[in-house]
């Protein structure tokens, strides 16, 4: 486990755009376990559906944004044939 960072969670509605009225500043190990503890519920890195975007600063004070999607809708990582 690394050590803990700070992020701030923006839920997405189902429509795609930003839930301005909830807003969540998470000390996590990562944007995808400050997501899922904001949201509590499984997400991922890659998908079709954005539930959340989560802000982080990086040491040069740029801020970093990342996306997570709905877990269920995330592509299948086992290849098919």
């Amino acid at each position: 486990m690394g050590p803990l960072e700070h992020f701030n969670v923006q839920p997405v509605l189902d429509d795609g755009t930003v839930d301005k009225t909830r807003n969540f500043n998470i000390e996590a190990t990562s944007a995808l376990k400050a997501g899922e503890a904001a949201l509590g519920q499984p997400l991922a890195l890659e998908g079709k559906s954005v539930r959340a975007i989560v802000w982080r600063l990086t040491a040069g004070f740029v801020p970093l944004r990342v996306p997570l999607y709905d877990a269920d809708l995330a592509p299948d990582a086992t290849p098919t044939e």
